[in-house]
């Protein structure tokens, strides 16, 4: 008979950016979210063309680097036609000429006002000269369909949400950072955002930044969001949410549940809560405006900036308000408090696994 096959090799040692942000998503990795994920290193369409201008156009970035962007930014979902409106007014700093900003493929430029442009592959490409040096401001109108496909109820959850970067249902709306929701700057700039995201009554937006107001009128609800220090590019969700909330001296405490799992808000408050004052105690003030416990209508366990993604069916396991709730607390100083730099490996992670989970044991 033949000799028997080699053994398999072994598998790959734990790399140095595993597990730390994926800036394409907003996300910093966790046990709940992208650590040893074969999502690591894909990048959708855009920002595959966001990294080859990089190198192409380099000396773009020489008249905006070091200086503020500030985005006042107008978002309508219209979910009968999963498709997203925007209107995006950038105020601009003294003596930029040239501008770049990526949108998902197939989003339509329906205005672009203050500048000249060109439109190709996904980057809208502005020409910004003129005799004034004083501020300026240049408005962008578009619209693109969101409809990636998902599996509500997959078989399995081992990462079901892997593809999909922004999709909108008859009452909820999913954007990861890298789907081409808002046009992102290409330049190396800082950016300031000021976000009024427009659905029908009663469906609310939750990002990264302070929460400026949730009002309804006869037929629209209506969610404002400041973002002064961006971790990266912004991540949206939108649903149909009961809203609870309590402060933790200056710290907004919230969740967002669908009308079904809105009965687990007080027992989440309370986790958040508990886990915010331990790591005061151990770490220092709790760095960022609030933290949010937000539903999913498919399965998630993503960690951003000042809140969680989590699944329906990952909300109502018993365990997660005392384990990976905390895990998720503690990014919020390590990892989307403090960044990680890759080359120096993945410390943000064996800090945040030990304060959350070795930590707990000991306590």
């Amino acid at each position: 008979p033949p000799p028997p096959p080699p053994p398999p090799p072994p598998p790959p040692h734990f790399q140095a950016e595993d597990g730390i942000r994926d800036t394409s998503r907003g996300l910093v990795g966790s046990e709940m979210c992208i650590r040893d994920s074969p999502l690591r290193g894909l990048r959708p369409i855009f920002i595959v063309a966001m990294a080859g201008l990089w190198i192409l156009f380099p000396a773009a970035f020489d008249s905006v680097a070091q200086q503020t962007i500030h985005h006042e930014l107008e978002v309508e979902i219209l979910h009968d036609a999963k498709t997203l409106r925007g209107i995006d007014t950038i105020r601009l700093p003294e003596g930029v000429s040239r501008l770049r900003a990526a949108f998902r493929p197939g989003v339509r430029i329906l205005a672009v006002e203050g500048a000249t442009h060109t439109y190709r592959d996904g980057v809208l490409h502005l020409n910004l000269e003129t005799a004034d040096p004083s501020p300026k401001s240049v408005v962008l109108r578009y619209e693109g369909v969101f409809d990636d496909p998902f599996e509500a109820e997959p078989f399995s959850i081992d990462n079901p949400g892997q593809g999909v970067m922004g999709t909108i249902t008859q009452d909820a709306a999913f954007f990861l950072a890298g789907s081409g929701w808002y046009p992102v700057i290409l330049e190396d700039t800082s950016e300031t955002f000021w976000v009024s995201v427009t659905a029908p009554k009663g469906i609310y937006a939750v990002m990264e930044g302070r929460l400026e107001t949730h009002a309804d009128d006869a037929e629209k609800s209506l969610s404002t969001w400041s973002v002064s220090r961006p971790s990266g590019p912004l991540a949206m969700f939108a649903g149909r949410y009961v809203v609870n909330e309590r402060m933790h001296d200056k710290v907004r405490i919230a969740t967002y549940f669908f009308a079904a799992n809105a009965g687990l808000a007080t027992r989440y408050l309370d986790a958040v809560q508990r886990h915010i004052g331990r790591y005061e105690a151990l770490h220092g003030p709790y760095p960022v405006d609030k933290f949010a416990v937000v539903e999913n209508f498919f399965p998630t366990g993503y960690g951003f900036p000042s809140y969680t993604l989590l699944g329906s069916r990952v909300l109502r396991l018993p365990f997660i308000p005392d384990t990976s709730l905390r895990h998720e607390v503690a990014h919020c100083w390590w990892g989307n408090g403090v960044f990680v730099d890759a080359a120096g490996g993945n410390w943000c992670e064996g800090l945040t696994t030990y304060v959350a989970d070795y930590l707990s044991k000991e306590e």
